[in-house]
């Protein structure tokens, strides 16, 4: 059995409406299923909820 892990779908590109970083989606994923985010965004594991819709990631700042 897998176990799904929350993350978070995020924009890399910006759009008339948010910036780049922006996170869009939030999504319960077991990371193995054939699954992939829109084209200009992505994704990143978030585990704990630290971000919610509307907040800001940045790939560059983020701990490991």
């Amino acid at each position: 059995m897998t176990t799904n892990t929350r993350y978070i779908v995020y924009l890399t590109q910006p759009t008339a409406l948010a910036a780049p970083g922006t996170v869009v989606n939030i999504v319960m994923w077991d990371g193995v299923a054939n699954w992939s985010p829109d084209t200009g965004s992505a994704i990143a594991a978030d585990p704990d909820g630290t971000y919610s819709i509307g907040s800001f990631y940045s790939p560059s700042s983020a701990t490991p």
